[in-house]
């Protein structure tokens, strides 16, 4: 979940947050309860989503948050519609070998979500650790920095605020309670750290990022090269 926090630490002021699939609606919970968001879209394509939400107590007030929007639609038809900008456009992208997951991944989707950003906004999705995917985001990109399995892209220079995001964390609270253990605080938690969960590393810049998957094919929605080629194995 620390990922769903992170649009804090690169974000200054997230007002307006396009999220593309609502999934268990937990990172819809947390992001409607940043104090700074003032706006939040959610576009989900099965409204089955939606109604097993419902009946999980720890994310079924998010659904009735005043903040949010909830569209049942396809993201990608939406985007197409809309004219809408947004700061951040989220997507908890499915695992990348999964059928229909080029429809997020590739550099399509990447182009049409970019021109949906305003100034100074970012893509933020879950490259499920496909180095494909996380190729072409810092391919139709100018900057792009990866977290753990995810890549934070925009045309803009993306900066980290610590400071921004540890103090934003201790007083976050969701249902009135506060998201941090009793007596702990995020500077003491020091939860930005510099190895992920594998021992690998946490953060990753966008030339490391392109040199090393440089042998890696671009993700289109014509070769849908994850989708066809699991795992990182191409011809």
């Amino acid at each position: 979940m620390l990922r769903a926090y992170l649009v804090s630490a690169f974000h200054p002021r997230p007002r307006d947050i396009l999220m593309i699939g609502l999934g268990s609606g937990s990172w819809l919970q947390v992001l409607a309860n940043d104090p700074d968001v003032e706006h939040l879209t959610v576009v989900e394509i099965n409204p089955g989503f939606v109604e097993a939400a419902r009946r999980a107590p720890v994310v079924a007030s998010a659904l009735d948050n005043p903040k949010v929007e909830l569209l049942i639609d396809d993201g990608r038809r939406y985007l197409g519609r809309t004219s809408r900008r947004f700061d951040v456009i989220v997507e908890n992208t499915i695992v990348y070998w999964r059928s229909y997951a080029s429809m997020l991944l590739s550099r399509e989707m990447m182009d049409l979500s970019r021109r949906h950003l305003k100034l100074g906004g970012a893509l933020y999705y879950n490259t499920t650790m496909s180095t494909a995917a996380q190729k072409t985001g810092a391919t139709v990109f100018p900057h792009a920095l990866r977290y753990q399995n995810m890549l934070i892209a925009s045309d803009g220079p993306i900066a980290i605020d610590r400071a921004r995001f540890e103090r934003k964390l201790d007083a976050w609270r969701i249902d009135g309670r506060p998201v941090l253990p009793a007596g702990s605080s995020a500077a003491q938690l020091d939860l930005l750290k510099e190895q992920d969960w594998r021992g690998g590393p946490t953060w990753e810049g966008r030339e490391s990022i392109l040199l090393r998957t440089q042998d890696d094919p671009i993700i289109t929605d014509d070769n849908m090269a994850t989708e066809w080629w699991a795992f990182g194995t191409y011809p």
